[in-house]
């Protein structure tokens, strides 16, 4: 029998290995707005949350209702970081965590609106300075 710390730690360990990019903590806060929902009452909906890691290709967010299915407008401002960077993104998944709120993993969309090449420039930079 296992118990719940080790049955944790191996969904933890299971979850990291089907992910194609590492995930990092970040200091830093997002404004972010439901673009596009298969429930049309999310459309518009804003909200604030502070970043709790990022990756290459993403990120995960707190909000406090679920957003499956939906696509987000991040204004995300990184700690240390100059500029602030309006990032498209698709939900990718939302758990709901002890204290009631959701967790949100996105992954950034390539459109010509989002500063996708600023991310990817952070990112590098990030994994230059070994953070």
């Amino acid at each position: 029998m296992t118990s719940r710390n080790e049955q944790i730690s191996d969904e933890h360990t299971a979850g990291q290995s089907r992910r194609g990019h590492v995930r990092t903590a970040a200091s830093g806060r997002v404004l972010a707005q439901v673009l596009d929902s298969e429930d049309g009452k999310l459309i518009g909906h804003t909200f604030h949350s502070d970043i709790v890691e990022i990756s290459a290709t993403g990120m995960r967010l707190i909000a406090a209702i679920p957003l499956d299915n939906c696509c987000l407008e991040l204004f995300v401002r990184i700690d240390g970081l100059a500029r602030t960077m309006l990032l498209k993104t698709r939900v990718r998944w939302t758990r709901l965590d002890a204290s009631g709120d959701f967790h949100v993993g996105t992954e950034i969309c390539d459109t010509p609106e989002s500063d996708t090449e600023a991310w990817c420039e952070f990112q590098r930079d990030r994994w230059e300075k070994g953070l």
